[in-house]
């Protein structure tokens, strides 16, 4: 997390990775770019550059990054690298901030551009387990209405539930189901190495061992934990249009296995609005004969399906 060219010392530990023959993306909000370090970049060539836009009017922008100036900079940012001809994607994250201004920000990105343009409404809280973050988060009928909005997106959401529909079968009894650990890790900047950005109750200090020892003994010891009780997420179908999984719940709830109940609302909406079906799982509130599925047909209703 973080700017990464605020760190003095980011483009030697970025040559570093590129001679070791890694593919490496950039993550970055682009104010802080120059001609010499996009020079830097054209001949030190990246696989992508990520550029998070927080807002398409300086107004919105500058209201959510609290900084002034930091607008004119992301966009003196954007052209410098574009100029350069290198490999670049906009994205932003969705939140009641810089939501009327989403569309705008596609156009931007993609008509203007010509650039790919993405962006996520799935607001955590902070890696602290602080709330404040989600008082920005919108709703789940706010967030699945975005899907409908982007005929594309509702298309590739379709599909994706299409490829990945059903319950676990891979790994059944274990806690952790997604690559996290196994075949992703993350590395913190004060050295502490996990099975994802979001992961904080368990970390290995590889200042203090090494890469390999973190991998090969403290990541698999993590992902074969195996879960303690039957909780409705181990049954679900509808599992990969969730964002649940074991650091979000340490994170939202400060229990690995306890569901969020914001990622289980914007699953169902979103697979009853798409038309896509969901088996019981468990004592699910949201399915039919739950104390809410009601609700969530009303929900839907309102959406305009």
């Amino acid at each position: 997390g973080g700017e990464i060219f605020v760190r003095k010392d980011f483009l030697d530990i970025y040559t570093y990775a590129k001679k070791k023959g890694l593919l490496v993306t950039l993550f970055t909000n682009a104010t802080l770019m120059s001609p010499e370090v996009a020079d830097y970049l054209a001949e030190w060539r990246p696989y992508s550059v990520e550029i998070s836009l927080y807002g398409r009017s300086r107004e919105t922008y500058e209201r959510v990054t609290g900084v002034p100036g930091s607008y004119d900079r992301c966009m003196r940012g954007i052209q410098l690298l574009l100029e350069r001809k290198l490999p670049l994607k906009l994205k932003t994250l969705v939140s009641r901030i810089n939501k009327h201004e989403l569309w705008e920000m596609k156009q931007f990105a993609e008509e203007d551009l010509g650039l790919e343009f993405r962006f996520d409404a799935m607001i955590n809280p902070r890696i602290d387990c602080s709330p404040k973050p989600l008082s920005l988060r919108l709703t789940p009928q706010e967030v699945v209405q975005l899907d409908l909005q982007d005929n594309k997106r509702a298309e590739e959401w379709v599909e994706f539930c299409q490829q990945f529909h059903g319950a676990f079968t891979n790994r059944p009894n274990k806690l952790y189901k997604c690559g996290g650990g196994i075949s992703t890790f993350h590395i913190n900047p004060a050295g502490m190495m996990g099975v994802c950005v979001l992961a904080q109750s368990e970390n290995y200090d590889i200042r203090k061992g090494n890469f390999r020892e973190g991998w090969d003994h403290f990541l698999l010891k993590t992902t074969e934990k195996e879960i303690t009780r039957q909780t409705k997420c181990v049954g679900c179908e509808i599992h990969d249009m969730c964002g649940m999984c074991p650091p979000n719940g340490e994170l939202e709830n400060e229990d690995a296995e306890e569901p969020v109940d914001f990622c289980c609302q914007v699953a169902h909406l979103r697979a009853y609005a798409l038309g896509i079906s969901v088996g019981p799982h468990g004592e699910c509130e949201y399915c039919q004969g739950g104390s809410k599925y009601q609700d969530m047909m009303r929900s839907v209703k309102e959406l305009g399906i």
